[in-house]
């Protein structure tokens, strides 16, 4: 079967387009299995770009390098059709062609455009539907065939020579992964403007369309504006996409740019996505958490190796700090380890230049998930590594204040510690209030499990959260198994995936006694531990990751499964930090389920099926 973006029909569709979308959803044939299908899709009108036509669907057919405009009437006796719906269809995909015709649909090419209007009887039975193509041939056609219809007739239309083709596999192959990235970023529906922004291959600098909302809009012109910058927002506000965004455009500015997190695995990402600009720039960017960007700069100075070495010795002495403060918790042992790490960096610095006023390692700093380290003993890391210091230098900080209480511990609330830092720090405000992250069904269900208000939404649907519920490992492991099974069937892949757990210990990790009792292989995708490494895989098979939801704190996917083993009154995490059942239950739906941008299933444990019906009495149970 095709697949689907998004995977529901928004409410708003009539019945001639639920018709085709169920077609094509629940589609009978083989030929359609590797379609990728974009349903309600705005294209940018060629003389006037700042508004759009709407089309029905715009289909990417990968073994083709094909990609076809579809419009859907209703036909009725009265009014059956009329050339002006194939001239309407014929102009969206030819702004279609305009949007992609530096980057994809040039002439020289291998990817082709198509349109067709698909005509729906005003009745009840829906029979048949009559096709009609460009050049103003028409069929009529049962449903059944509708998909075997379209293809056989795109072939047949076809520019090139796809057999040709298919004796450059790599060049083939290439074409079709860089259609497939531009049209998921560019035509996934999505309310609000767009704006230009480096796209994240590293292999790339070439920018590509993301859709914005207008708080981030806001957010980058407010930062551009103002020297040092709070932007506050909730988990799917898109925080961490802005603070990429900003440091890769300080780093084309030439700036030594500093990315500090409280999650290593964050870090990994920041790495990824800024590579390519961090490369091929006059600027450059450092990313780490507390603990290892230090260790980054140490490194880099061959003037001073022992710094180095003391700075691993530290790490090696205190292998809990990390783990504790993804959790939101300080553990006692960072005072010593920042004042001494300090110490090391103003060597450094005197190293370098003895000026006082151009003490200091970045021209600019970002922090994100700043909530975590809005605390004095960080500050003063902060303070050391920003030329002019917090009070004078240039910064950024991106954080979820306002639900601090939910994803930290933290003695410290909001920014206050910030404002009574040293002589006082003073910077402006701005918040990110609009979930861009989640489908309206995902952003609606974190707000009935966590019980907080609803932010407004993406304006994205997308299919329901599910809810299932075993009894034992047993049966958890069964549900896996029919889970995977179906995804794989959808033609899901392993890499958009991602399975959560809710405990933070590593030595009792649901996922680890999955893998050991039952080999940890369902539908061919292999459990692996994030801790395992995020290197290519491909030679191994699908490997489908797992990990705790502190780890995956602003990370995102696609599907998420969240698994809630059985925990007692109490629950133990790392560290010897204990919170309530309902404390842990809070903190691990609002980190866990935000996670998911279009799919979400939740599988929980028996015992925690009264608060799931509770805290959500209109899901149908």
């Amino acid at each position: 079967m095709p697949e689907m973006l998004p995977d529901e029909i928004p409410s708003h569709a009539g019945p001639a387009e639920t018709t085709i979308f169920n077609t094509f959803k629940h589609g009978i044939t083989s030929t359609s299995g590797d379609w990728i299908i974009f349903n309600s899709i705005e294209v940018p009108q060629r003389i006037n770009p700042s508004s759009s036509r709407v089309v029905n669907f715009i289909i990417f057919i990968p073994d083709l390098l094909y990609v076809v405009c579809i419009l859907v009437k209703g036909k009725s006796f009265r009014f059956p059709w009329s050339k002006s719906d194939i001239d309407l269809v014929h102009d969206i995909m030819e702004d279609l062609r305009t949007q992609y015709e530096t980057t994809h649909f040039r002439d020289d090419s291998p990817l082709s455009l198509g349109c067709a209007v698909v005509l729906v009887p005003n009745n009840k039975t829906h029979e048949q539907v009559e096709i009609v193509f460009a050049d103003g041939d028409r069929k009529s056609v049962d449903l059944d065939s509708l998909e075997d219809t379209l293809e056989d007739y795109f072939f047949r239309q076809l520019p090139h020579d796809v057999d040709a083709l298919a004796m450059h596999p790599d060049d083939w192959d290439k074409a079709q992964e860089e259609l497939l990235v531009k049209l998921r970023s560019d035509l996934v529906p999505i309310d609000g403007p767009t704006e230009i922004i480096y796209c994240d291959d590293p292999e790339t600098s070439h920018r590509q369309l993301l859709r914005l909302t207008m708080d981030q809009l806001s957010s980058l012109d407010h930062v551009e504006l103002n020297d040092r910058c709070v932007i506050d927002g909730a988990a799917g506000t898109g925080k961490t996409v802005l603070a990429k965004e900003l440091a890769k455009r300080r780093c084309e500015k030439g700036e030594i740019v500093g990315l500090l997190c409280s999650n290593r695995y964050l870090i990994d990402d920041f790495e990824k996505s800024t590579a390519a600009v961090s490369n091929n720039s006059n600027g450059r960017i450092i990313a780490g958490t507390p603990a290892t960007l230090p260790g980054r700069i140490f490194g880099e100075n061959i003037a001073l190796p022992e710094l180095s070495k003391k700075h691993e010795k530290r790490l090696d002495d205190s292998p809990e700090l990390e783990q504790t403060l993804r959790l939101g918790y300080l553990n006692d042992g960072w005072e010593e380890f920042i004042e001494n790490t300090v110490k090391d960096i103003r060597q450094v610095i005197d190293n370098k230049d003895p000026d006082p006023e151009k003490r200091g390692i970045f021209d600019y700093l970002i922090v994100d998930e700043a909530q975590n380290l809005c605390d004095e003993v960080f500050l003063k890391l902060m303070d050391a590594l920003l030329k002019q210091g917090l009070a004078k230098g240039k910064w950024t900080m991106f954080g979820d204040f306002r639900y601090q209480t939910i994803v930290t511990l933290d003695r410290n609330e909001g920014t206050d510690v910030l404002k009574n830092f040293g002589e006082g720090i003073h910077w402006s405000n701005d918040r990110l209030r609009t979930n861009c992250r989640n489908t309206n069904e995902i952003s609606d269900a974190v707000a009935n499990l966590v019980e907080i208000k609803s932010l407004p939404r993406s304006g994205v649907y997308g299919p329901h959260v599910e809810i299932k519920i075993f009894d034992s490992l047993d049966e958890l492991n069964e549900m896996l198994k029919d889970l995977i099974s179906t995804y794989r069937n959808k033609g899901r892949k392993s890499t958009e995936s991602i399975l959560l757990s809710s405990h933070s210990s590593r030595d009792n990790d649901v996922f680890d006694e999955l893998v050991n009792n039952y080999g940890g292989e369902y539908a061919g995708w292999k459990l692996r531990s994030l801790h395992e490494g995020t290197e290519d895989s491909s030679s191994e098979g699908d490997i489908l990751k797992y990990s705790d939801v502190y780890d995956y704190q602003g990370l995102e996917s696609n599907l998420v499964i969240l698994v809630i083993p059985r925990t007692g009154e109490e629950v133990e995490l790392s560290g010897g930090i204990v919170l309530t059942r309902e404390e842990h239950l809070a903190r691990v739906f609002y980190t866990g389920m935000s996670r998911a941008h279009t799919m979400l299933t939740i599988l929980a444990n028996k015992d925690y099926e009264p608060t799931l019906r509770r805290r959500w009495p209109d899901y149908d149970w």
